[in-house]
């Protein structure tokens, strides 16, 4: 476990994706600028996943994890080393994925997440507007596309397929999709 090879700015954030199983995890730790630094594979015990995270030399450590079954169990676990913990694919958590998200651009059409909406006001009246998380590689690294509300295409795919849609590269997209913009994240018209 040579945590100080990955990184020597102790003052950084460290943003870290926790993949966690019944027998087995993998811990992936990234830079500021999202580049991957290190990744370790270990048995999913407790006291292993807390001197991981002790370990990795930086103040303020960023955690996000699957919601999962494990997910409440690894929240209380985990929360003393992490300073914020995000589990990100539970439509219920405040601070997880809401729906899935299509956006046209000129090289055709991005996939992606809703992980907010709110209004901008310039001076003509509030401007609703979307963050959209857009996954780039696995689904802990990606950008975040902020956009108008009107420019964003909600397919009728639950969270749970939108992440299977990024797993598979593509390969579990229905034949046909069916537009549900009309719906906000609570379900209203």
């Amino acid at each position: 476990m040579n945590h100080t090879a990955a990184t020597n700015n102790t003052a950084s954030i460290a943003w870290l994706g926790l993949d966690a199983h019944s027998k087995n995890c993998v811990l992936g730790h990234l830079d500021d600028q999202g580049r991957e630094l290190k990744w370790w594979k270990f048995p999913i015990q407790p006291q292993q996943l807390i001197q991981h995270l002790q370990a990795i030399p930086a103040t303020d450590k960023r955690l996000m994890l699957e919601e999962s079954n494990l997910a409440r169990w690894l929240g209380q676990l985990l929360k003393p080393p992490v300073k914020q913990l995000v589990v990100a694919f539970s439509p219920d958590n405040e601070s997880g994925f809401k729906r899935v998200v299509m956006l046209e651009h000129k090289q055709g059409y991005s996939l992606g997440f809703l992980t907010r909406e709110f209004t901008v006001e310039r001076g003509n009246g509030p401007e609703p507007l979307v963050a959209v998380y857009v996954p780039t590689n696995h689904l802990y690294l990606g950008d975040v596309v902020i956009c108008r509300r009107e420019s964003a295409f909600f397919p009728d795919l639950s969270v749970e397929e939108g992440i299977r849609v990024f797993l598979t590269g593509g390969m579990t997209l229905p034949a046909q999709i069916a537009d549900k913009s009309t719906d906000n994240v609570t379900g209203r018209s």
